[in-house]
């Protein structure tokens, strides 16, 4: 099954004429750039446009933006929900969770779908009758990971899996009765970080086994992603303290653990650039979501949305040197 997500109209159609015909040329010169090298997640590139999911009346949709803020582009507009963006590591496309509008709300009805940032084609690559969520690419563009949410007897158990991208060849990673959640590929493709009960894990991303315990502490450590090189995760950590969450990072072993925001609000969901200087993050104030980036060491703070409003799930495009 094939959809179109609707795109904004460009308003004219000399517009459309000249839109048309720089997507030509776009898809040419992409074409042309996959031929002679292999689409990689960490590259010494330039950084994209970051992606992000935002409410709007209710309804989430996904938007991009320069990674200054500006020249903001809604890319779905429809009457479902779309979260949680994740680029290909060539940038060319966007997995994202789908789920159709409805009331009251119906179980299994959230699907992982990939769509075409260009052309706006999306198709689904998971159907199932459970819930999925949270997918990210390996960095060959050959798989995507993903969470399940399957209906136990009194909770509900998060697992993680993994499926081609044209939606075969799907694999159970974690079995066990604790929440796996939040998958993070490591940029060679043979590790997953992932969070399981308030703490960060390794395991192997072809079968998950090796699983390997990262961090240990008595508050709690979500959403990791991992710096270009292979070298750090970065990862937000919640305190028990009210509005104390902040964006932290350690190496790859668990070890060298530091507060990169450490101020008022909470600071959560990194996003490393693809060049690897810098991360995207989410910063709450009183309710107001705004998507913010910073140098690796924590300086040089900005707000790139800077307006009221729910926003989530910031990724950030890989740009080849090759593209420009």
């Amino acid at each position: 099954m094939t959809n179109r997500i609707k795109v904004l109209p460009t308003g004219t159609l000399a517009v459309a004429l000249v839109v048309a015909v720089a997507a030509v040329a776009a898809l040419a010169l992409a074409l042309l750039v996959a031929a002679q090298e292999p689409a990689r997640a960490a590259f010494s590139g330039k950084n994209g446009r970051i992606a992000f999911y935002e409410m709007q009346n209710g309804d989430a949709e996904i938007f991009t933006m320069y990674h200054d803020g500006s020249n903001r582009k809604q890319l779905t507009n429809n009457d479902g929900d779309d979260r949680e963006p994740a680029y290909s590591p060539d940038g060319t496309k966007i997995a994202f969770r789908h789920q159709p509008y409805q009331n009251p709300y119906v179980r299994g009805t959230a699907e992982i779908w990939v769509m075409d940032v260009r052309t706006g084609e999306a198709t689904p690559v998971t159907e199932s009758p459970a819930d999925e969520n949270h997918p990210v690419w390996s960095p060959d563009g050959s798989k995507i990971a993903f969470v399940r949410i399957l209906e136990g007897d009194s909770n509900d158990d998060y697992e993680i899996y993994t499926v081609n991208a044209d939606g075969s060849g799907e694999t159970r990673l974690t079995d066990n009765e604790a929440d796996d959640s939040y998958p993070a590929w490591s940029p060679d493709g043979s590790k997953l970080a992932f969070y399981r009960d308030f703490e960060i894990w390794l395991m192997n991303a072809t079968d998950g086994t090796q699983q390997v315990q990262l961090t240990d502490n008595s508050v709690r450590d979500s959403h990791p992603t991992w710096s270009p090189d292979g070298a750090k995760i970065a990862f937000d950590r919640r305190s028990g303290r009210i509005r104390a969450e902040d964006v932290w990072t350690m190496n790859a072993d668990g070890t060298g653990q530091t507060n990169l925001t450490n101020a008022r609000g909470n600071d959560f969901e990194p996003a490393w650039s693809p060049n690897g200087h810098k991360i995207a993050f989410l910063k709450d104030i009183g309710g107001r979501f705004d998507v913010f980036k910073m140098y690796t060491d924590g300086t040089g703070r900005r707000n790139l949305t800077n307006a009221p409003a729910f926003r989530n799930g910031p990724d950030w495009q890989p740009k080849p040197l090759a593209t420009e």
